[in-house]
């Protein structure tokens, strides 16, 4: 998996396979490692190649994969893998998961840390090493995103195409993205409004900003904007800035220069991996104010100067970031540097959070049921009135994320049955105390979502004494959305 938890496409899977059946027909014993260490067929090869025996000893470490990791092989040679990695175990490790299991495991994106302290992201297939029915030894080849990249735009180039669309089952496109904006479903305006400005940013170069609360689908537009855009056939390269360790995050959106410290290695950084593309910063606010400042420069610049380097190297990228929070306030809480937040909010897009945009959710339900069911191999079923009002009237603090959770959740719970109803649902919205009385008086499920809504106003009023500004915040929508819902329901502005 890469950093933003997606599946990567398969780049190295079948040539790794046929390097490890001939390494497995040329060993003649189990035990006999000679051959293998001194084949030929390793020699020539120049990408990163890991060997580890039955033991997990490393037999064999190539300089390219010394390269990569920033390590002298003679370092590596000989030693148990856990004692030069010890962070590694079999459910992190796919060299120790291959030798646990005798499986293979092809294109696998993984991001551990080296001896040095550095971050390092490669693209690997691990596979056993088989002699007489018995997994003696596992074998990695690895890539560096870089090189996966180059691999790509040539595939790109070859087809004279752009990536294909996905499928039911949704797959990773070269450009490392899933979605498009046929992905954005929805009707109500706060959704549509929010689309058509993400829409109008494809067409520009500038920084985006946008933001909304944690599963409203940041991601999902950012991805959508770069498959817009003139840039579509690059790498968007996605990075969670929370997730980055305070000292190595630098290394990993800069790079670093050969010499900076003990072990480095000439190294491109994030910036340079995602030249031509897009480079996406999820939860820009939680960087360090260093960080932020070096972010600024680099966005300002279209440059970056490796740690350790004596010179700018140019970047041709564009940035989308995203805050799960509200941005001004960030700004004014001290979280996020004024300049900055003015750098990449050329422009700005709000996310709405689900709950204010109730509409949408049948609609989501649909398309979400039809994926899973035909993922499942079964017929999408229907959904009881009941069980479709509690999913409009529930509050979903998780927002999309958490309704299709709860979707994949409920055809689960079914078992195949023709019609979801609220007992299959999950026991967070089955046992939530909703007053759904005003939503079950008949009609359509435009009627039902209509009453709804309404209800939730004028609750949110009462709540706040009319305070227009503090039930717009209640609500989680912006003061004039609040006014065009009241007009469209006929709500007074006084509490009832």
């Amino acid at each position: 998996m890469d950093l933003a938890g997606r599946e990567t496409p398969k780049t190295l899977g079948g040539g790794a396979q046929k390097l490890a059946k001939s390494l497995s027909d040329m060993m003649p014993n189990p035990d006999d490692y000679s051959s293998l260490v001194n084949s030929a067929a390793l020699s020539v090869i120049n990408e990163g190649i890991h060997i580890v025996n039955s033991a997990g000893v490393t037999i064999f470490y190539n300089a390219a994969m010394g390269a990569i990791e920033g390590i002298d092989p003679e370092r590596v040679l000989g030693l148990p893998l856990r004692k030069v990695f010890p962070h590694l175990n079999p459910e992190n490790s796919t060299l120790l998961k291959v030798l646990e299991t005798g499986e293979p495991i092809y294109d696998v994106a993984q991001t551990y840390k080296t001896p040095a302290g550095d971050l390092v992201t490669t693209v690997n297939s691990t596979m056993p090493i088989i002699v007489h029915g018995k997994c003696v030894a596992a074998m990695e080849v690895a890539k560096t995103i870089s090189r996966v990249r180059h691999l790509s735009q040539k595939l790109l180039q070859v087809q004279g195409t752009k990536p294909p669309a996905t499928g039911p089952r949704r797959t990773l496109r070269p450009n490392y993205t899933m979605y498009t904006f046929d992905d954005v479903l929805g009707v109500s305006p706060l959704l549509l409004h929010a689309k058509s400005l993400a829409e109008s940013a494809a067409r520009t170069d500038s920084p985006v900003l946008i933001w909304g609360e944690t599963g409203t689908g940041k991601e999902l537009f950012a991805q959508s904007i770069h498959n817009a855009s003139p840039r579509s056939a690059e790498l968007f390269v996605a990075v969670n800035c929370s997730a980055l360790p305070e000292s190595l995050a630098e290394s990993m959106l800069f790079g670093t220069a050969k010499g900076a410290f003990t072990g480095a290695m000439d190294k491109e950084g994030l910036f340079e991996q995602a030249g031509g593309g897009t480079l996406f910063l999820d939860e820009v606010v939680s960087a360090s104010p260093t960080l932020q400042s070096k972010l600024l420069r680099a966005v300002e610049e279209q440059a970056v100067r490796r740690i350790g380097g004596n010179r700018l190297i140019p970047v041709n990228v564009r940035v989308i970031a995203a805050a799960n929070c509200d941005p001004m306030l960030a700004v004014r809480q001290g979280r996020l540097r004024s300049d900055l937040y003015y750098r990449l909010a050329a422009i700005s897009i709000e996310l709405p959070p689900l709950r204010a945009r109730r509409e949408d959710i049948p609609v989501l339900v649909r398309k979400m049921t039809e994926t899973y069911a035909q993922n499942l191999g079964m017929k999408a079923p229907e959904y009881s009135q009941e069980a479709l009002e509690r999913l409009i009237a529930y509050d979903w603090p998780g927002n999309v994320r958490e309704l299709r959770n709860a979707v994949e959740s409920a055809l689960t719970l079914s078992s195949g049955k023709r019609v979801i109803t609220a007992a299959d649902l999950p026991r967070t919205i089955r046992e939530d105390n909703i007053d759904i009385a005003g939503a079950s008086v008949g009609g359509t499920v435009d009627d039902r979502i209509a009453l709804a809504e309404a209800r939730f106003i004028q609750e949110a009023l009462e709540k706040t004494g009319g305070n227009i500004s503090r039930a717009a915040r209640e609500l989680g929508i912006s003061r004039q959305s609040l006014y065009y819902r009241m007009a469209k329901h006929g709500i007074d502005k006084s509490p009832s």
